[in-house]
């Protein structure tokens, strides 16, 4: 059982990964996979590098579930992604980057050009976060330099939304 986790495609499966142990809060070091074709869940767990809840996740062209950012066991606010393979069933660190900030529940979106972006969300005080990480394809750098949100009061992007557009761009 888990609450607050994401939920992605992986391969003709889902990838339900990280979020909290609903009776301690914990957050969770595993994935599980679930098969829409049984209804049910397979019985290996598959390890993930620590604890992450409170993460975004996109499946990447690759078909690799990238679950990004989150709060570690101890709160802290976490700058690194995972990659989890539907066909190898494992996670991998290495040849990824790491964000400029640790990010708590961040928008993740796949653009249409396969970069993904990092946006919104909150640092571990629970200030919202104002910059935008563009990363590549593969998630292995920072594509671009980041940018500010928005320049006004932090008020004022709290509860944005995101939309990729053609061309790579966002809305």
């Amino acid at each position: 059982r888990r609450q607050d986790a994401t939920v992605t495609a992986f391969g003709a499966e889902l990838l339900v990964a990280g979020g909290r142990d609903p009776v301690t809060n914990a957050p969770l070091d595993s994935a599980d996979v679930f098969d829409p074709g049984t209804r049910g869940f397979d019985d290996a767990k598959i390890a993930l590098e620590g604890p992450r809840a409170d993460h975004g996740a996109v499946v990447l062209a690759s078909g690799e579930t990238l679950l990004v950012g989150g709060v570690d066991a101890s709160g802290s606010a976490l700058r690194t992604l995972v990659a989890v393979s539907p066909e190898t069933g494992q996670y991998r660190i290495g040849g990824l980057a790491d964000l400029e900030t640790g990010i708590v529940s961040p928008t993740v979106l796949r653009l249409t050009d396969d970069r993904v972006l990092v946006a919104g969300g909150k640092d571990a005080a629970g200030t919202p976060v104002t910059l935008l990480e563009w990363l590549s394809a593969d998630a292995s750098r920072l594509d671009q330099d980041s940018s500010a949100l928005s320049s006004g009061s932090e008020a004022s992007i709290v509860g944005r939304g995101f939309v990729p557009m053609p061309g790579g761009g966002v809305l």
